[in-house]
């Protein structure tokens, strides 16, 4: 823990979990991503462009599986 006017044992150390700690996606934040993705996938007029928000909308949707089971039912209670 970092405490005003002293240096951590190993800054490096604090700075790696202060900057660069994972973001986390509330389950309704994953939904509104999945819902864009669908929106923008049933608008495009490229099949490339609709593999590929086909591809975002299964990496969200294990996102979501592996997040839920992490969080438990805790992520229904931030919604």
């Amino acid at each position: 823990m970092y405490v005003g006017g002293c240096q951590p044992l190993n800054k490096y150390l604090y700075y790696e979990r202060t900057a660069f700690s994972p973001m986390r996606f509330k389950e309704q934040d994953i939904y509104y991503l999945m819902n864009a993705c669908k929106v923008y996938q049933d608008q495009t007029g490229s099949e490339y462009m609709w593999e590929q928000y086909d591809d975002l909308i299964q990496k969200l949707k294990a996102y979501k599986e592996e997040y839920i089971s992490v969080q438990g039912t805790a992520s229904s209670t931030e919604v």
